[in-house]
């Protein structure tokens, strides 16, 4: 017998031996949790297991015991090692069957791509009996939804992109019907520039006068922390609060704040270029071409993007930048002065409207006393003036490079926004 609860319960259970052996993430239950959380479900158990039919079983059987809904992920294409079709109507107690629309569904797939379908893909056509087939839209393997003694079994398939469309398009509504209009809905602003311990003791005073069916939660990543506040209840309950909670929001976390939802800095960045028609280039060292590259992710930005520079060694940043060698060899490679001549350096080559700049140490070796690891100095020269910073940044070689190509980002979003730097005394 499930354990029910006032909330809706869902098992999840992935299937598949790359799964356990470490070298595939789980990101089917990240999507899953994350989605079925959204639709007003509570995810209370989780199991993955090998492609082995005992297994599977085993997993099935606990997963029925814990909740109203059991979702398995995986085992559903045509080879021998799909087995999870046959687990279900061993567990079941249902007869496979060849299903009809999903058998026209299969061929449907094949005929849109001009392919002939292999005979051996009729497997994929056999449910156990008294299945509803979930439409697949990315592949060739139907899901299946069964109702078992008071309970429902899904079943999905295990590659991720056909998994995430069937959860959007077929599961989530399903869902959002059994849940009495108890979704959840998120509002999430993203900040850099703060620690997550900073950030909390900035919010201790909004957190405690959130609405009572309101939660806030620090989701701190390489580019900063994300607050994520979420409401549960209808659109229409929800849509009073929202307004009024993201102006206190932002009021608590300030300037820090660079977007709302899953927007990036790097496209934050380049909206405010274009709106102000500034155009940007980036000298980079320590960061490798990874500000370059986060850049030219966004869509258009060659229309306020012109160039970027690694100059790794001391002499590409005298030759490709114009950096003094005199500045070098009494300043050192990472040094404010460095930064500086290669941001100005950078502007007056590109005949950009901005340049920024970074230099450091990323580690884990290279560091002194007097310039550990982490330290990274950067520039930003826009014409009329031009600045250099300091930072101190925590982490391994990765994540300091990441977080210095945040920074750097920042401090252009800062300029172009007119708030405030701190600069070098």
């Amino acid at each position: 017998m499930a354990r029910h609860s006032k909330s809706y319960t869902v098992a999840v259970v992935t299937i598949g031996n790359e799964v356990l052996s470490g070298r595939t993430a789980d990101t089917n239950f990240f999507h899953l949790a994350g989605g079925l959380t959204d639709a007003g479900a509570e995810v209370v158990w989780h199991a993955s297991c090998r492609d082995v039919v005992d297994e599977i079983g085993e997993a099935l059987r606990m997963a029925l015991r814990h909740a109203r809904l059991v979702i398995l992920t995986g085992g559903l294409g045509p080879t021998p090692d799909d087995l999870t079709r046959k687990v279900l109507a061993q567990v079941l107690e249902r007869p496979l069957v060849l299903d009809d629309r999903a058998l026209a569904g299969i061929r449907a797939f094949f005929d849109r791509r001009g392919v002939k379908m292999a005979p051996i893909n009729e497997v994929q056509a056999l449910l156990p009996r008294g299945s509803e087939v979930i439409p697949n839209p990315k592949g060739t393997a139907p899901g299946l939804l069964i109702a078992h003694e008071g309970l429902h079994v899904m079943a999905l398939p295990g590659v991720p992109w056909e998994m995430e469309a069937m959860l959007k398009e077929t599961v989530v509504p399903w869902l959002g019907e059994r849940t009495g209009g108890g979704r959840i809905t998120h509002l999430v602003l993203r900040t850099c520039g703060i620690a997550e311990s900073a950030l909390a003791e900035k919010l201790s005073e909004f957190e405690r006068t959130l609405p009572g069916a309101a939660t806030l939660a620090f989701l701190p990543g390489v580019a900063g922390v994300d607050l994520r506040v979420s409401f549960r209840g209808s659109p229409e309950e929800v849509e009073g609060q929202l307004s009024e909670v993201r102006a206190q929001l932002l009021a608590a976390a300030g300037d820090h704040v660079f977007a709302e939802g899953e927007d990036t800095l790097e496209a934050v960045v380049g909206r405010l270029l274009l709106h102000q028609h500034k155009t940007l280039s980036a000298a980079e060292s320590c960061t490798g071409g990874l500000i370059s590259e986060r850049i030219t992710r966004v869509s258009g930005s060659s229309a306020w993007f012109d160039r970027g520079v690694v100059t790794y060694s001391n002499a590409s940043k005298t030759k490709l930048l114009g950096v003094k060698a005199s500045v070098l060899k009494t300043a050192g490679a990472v040094s404010p002065e460095v930064a500086m001549e290669m941001a100005s350096g950078m502007r007056e080559r590109a005949a950009t409207s901005i340049a920024v700049s970074v230099t450091g140490i990323a580690g884990p070796t290279g560091g002194t006393d007097e310039k550990p690891v982490g330290l990274v100095f950067m520039g930003l020269d826009w014409g009329e003036g031009a600045v250099a910073c300091r930072f101190q940044l925590a982490g391994d070689r990765e994540l300091i490079r990441q977080r210095a190509s945040t920074m750097a980002l920042d401090l252009v979003r800062r300029h172009l926004l007119g708030l405030p730097i701190k600069v070098l005394p």
